[in-house]
């Protein structure tokens, strides 16, 4: 967990802005980090900080982008979180569902 940032789902705290938002390309996948950029009747117009080219999506799969909380959360084997994966070349920074599990300890 070191590498990663892990946030506890379903919403550990409100969104700040309703511009950042996340976008699911399927129900159940991984939730892109993105911009608002437009809002008409039920369609989003979303632009991926230059990695994707912009694009409109249903609003059902747009959801406000909810941030770290200031408290670090007390993590307990089992629990769901949402484990963020950083930005490359080919895809904008995301989120997934994970379940902590204790760390695997090497036999002598």
């Amino acid at each position: 967990l070191d590498l990663l940032t892990v946030r506890q789902c379903p919403s550990m705290v409100a969104p700040r802005s309703l511009a950042f938002v996340e976008v699911a390309k399927r129900e159940g996948g991984p939730w892109y980090e993105a911009i608002l950029r437009d809002l008409q009747f039920d369609k989003a117009w979303v632009a991926f900080d230059g990695v994707w080219p912009s694009r409109e999506v249903p609003c059902s799969q747009v959801r406000a982008r909810r941030f770290q909380a200031a408290v670090q959360p007390r993590l307990v084997d089992g629990a769901e979180v949402e484990a963020r994966f950083p930005a490359t070349a080919e895809n904008p920074a995301f989120w997934c569902s994970a379940f902590v599990v204790q760390e695997a300890k090497e036999e002598s």
